[in-house]
């Protein structure tokens, strides 16, 4: 089976670590598949924070409602949408990179609300960054797989969307010196896993339950 099949019906979400550190370069090929991964119009709208530090992982666990594998873990990627991605300049310059653009092309992009969710609302505008994001975070769960680590999303924190422990939320900002532009979407746990995927029973849907062909509902496919 070819990767990145074979990482995407073997991986599990892995809540177990051992203290062994994490080599670097594994760190680095993590962070570039999420560099390299799409995202709308190519913006981008992303940034990672690795953290190994003892108390910043203690503070981003009470951030996470005191889940122990997030203080466990040898290494915790803070995965951050960057809102300022979709500001006029920075789009712009991302447009001009494109082979195919035109002026009239680019124009259209830029002020067509289809394309450019900040000139919705800032709910639009980080519902798309954290589309983008979400498209980075799986690409890292598979590399971390290929790179023979475990690995954990951890989506149930305090953050904009939640309005959880806005207290602690403040706290990790400001520890973590982030932008008012940013916010934390998840955490990925990260580090090699004291259990096997033996032990972690994966339930998913059939095929047939969740694919219709032309309509919902038609299984003639």
């Amino acid at each position: 089976m070819p990767f990145p099949l074979k990482a995407i019906v073997n991986r599990y979400s892995c809540r177990n670590f051992l203290s062994q550190e994490v080599e670097e370069e594994k760190l680095y090929n993590i962070i570039e598949a999420a560099r390299l991964a799409p995202s709308w119009v190519n913006v981008q709208p992303w940034h990672f924070i690795v953290v190994k530090d003892k108390q910043q992982k203690e503070l981003l666990a009470k951030l996470s409602h005191n889940q122990p594998h997030v203080d466990e873990a040898p290494v915790v990627i803070v995965c951050c949408g960057n809102k300022a991605a979709w500001e006029y300049d920075n789009y712009k310059k991302i447009l001009e990179n494109r082979p195919d653009m035109t002026e009239e092309k680019m124009n259209r992009l830029l002020t067509n609300p289809a394309f450019n969710p900040k000139l919705i609302n800032d709910e639009t505008l980080m519902l798309r960054t954290a589309e983008s994001l979400s498209y980075a975070t799986a690409f890292m769960i598979l590399e971390a797989y290929n790179q023979e680590l475990g690995c954990c999303i951890i989506g149930g924190i305090g953050n904009e969307i939640t309005s959880s422990i806005p207290e602690v939320y403040a706290v990790v900002r400001e520890e973590l010196s982030l932008p008012d532009d940013m916010f934390i979407l998840s955490l990925l746990a990260v580090g090699y896993p004291k259990q096997t995927q033996n032990d972690c029973l994966k339930y998913r849907h059939s095929h047939s339950d969740i694919v219709s062909c032309n309509y919902y509902g038609c299984k003639n496919f």
